[in-house]
Order: structure tokens, then C-alpha cells, then sequence
């Protein structure tokens, strides 16, 4: 086999890879683009910049920029230290705390905008309520709703205590 193909057998499977990646990020509800930076960012053993990203991925620059722009909001990226005239990129190493980030900013706000409009639907006077709404479900639905929350909460607040250990066990700290 020629260096050449080597080279191409590698690229295949690491674009298999960076689009595996890109397919479980989209299935917990962020973009696909988003898992794919982050892989090759991850992957990379020195900081890359934006071009770097655009032309591993054949993506345009405006898509990369925003992008890195989210990614950057959820902690997942961070700029590299390192002074270069254009900015590089490093993956957070602290990925255990970047998953429960992105739990609290993103799960807690969606289990909130329920709970209000559980809490609002609940307000209205049961005989003004649609025959499509039974008040004890409503009722239960609330239930299933806080426990969901203070799960989550609790997921969070454990994290500190036995989390750390898994993050050592794995080098995710």
C-alpha cells in the first residue's frame, strides 16, 4: 500500500469519525457542524485555526465562525493560550464539567418553559378546560415534570461529589 493511499484509508475513516460524532451531537439536539469542530479539534494534537476547520470539513467560513461562536458560549472549545496572529483552538479539557454546563443551560431552561405553561394550563378554571385536557393528567404531567427537574438538579449537585472521580479515572479533567 502507498503512502498515498494510506493517507486516503486514514482521511476516510477519520471523516467517518468526525461525521459519527457530528450524527450523536445532532441527536442530543445541537447542530451537526458543532460535533464535527469539536472532534477535529479534539482529534488535532496542536490548536487549530478556522481555516484549518473549513478545509477539513468543505464547509463555508461564515458556518465555521458561527459554530465556533456557539461552541465557545458552552465552554466546549477555548481559545488556545498561545499568541498567533490568527486565533486557534483548543477542545476544553474539562469535558465532565462541560457536559453538566450544557445540561443546566440548555435542559434545566427547557423543563422550566414546561413547568410555566403546566403551571398556566393549571390556572384555568377546570370547566373552562377542553375535554382534550384532564385535569389529573394535567396534575401528573406537573408531577412528572418536578421530578424531571430536581433529577436533573440532583444529577448536577452529585457530579461534584462522585463525578471528579470518574473524570480522573477517564483523564476527562
Amino acid at each position: 500500500m502507498s503512502l498515498n493511499s494510506k493517507k486516503s484509508e486514514m482521511s476516510s475513516k477519520a471523516a467517518a469519525l468526525v461525521d459519527g460524532v457530528g450524527d450523536f451531537i445532532e441527536y442530543w439536539g445541537f447542530k451537526k457542524i458543532h460535533g464535527k469542530i469539536w472532534t477535529l479539534i479534539f482529534l488535532a494534537e496542536k490548536p487549530v485555526d478556522a481555516n484549518y476547520l473549513i478545509n477539513h470539513l468543505g464547509v463555508s467560513k461564515a458556518l465555521v465562525s458561527m459554530s465556533i461562536k456557539d461552541l465557545l458560549h458552552y465552554n466546549v472549545i477555548l481559545e488556545s493560550p498561545e499568541k498567533r496572529s490568527t486565533l486557534h483552538y483548543v477542545s476544553n479539557p474539562k469535558m465532565v464539567d462541560v457536559i453538566f454546563e450544557v445540561l443546566m443551560a440548555r435542559e434545566a431552561k427547557m423543563l422550566l418553559k414546561i413547568k410555566k405553561a403546566c403551571e398556566s394550563l393549571a390556572r384555568v378554571d377546570g370547566n373552562k378546560l377542553s375535554t382534550e385536557v384532564s385535569p389529573e393528567r394535567l396534575k401528573k404531567l406537573g408531577q412528572m415534570v418536578a421530578v424531571a427537574d430536581k433529577t436533573l438538579k440532583t444529577f448536577v449537585t452529585l457530579r461534584q461529589l462522585s463525578f471528579k472521580d470518574i473524570g480522573k479515572t477517564f483523564n476527562l479533567n
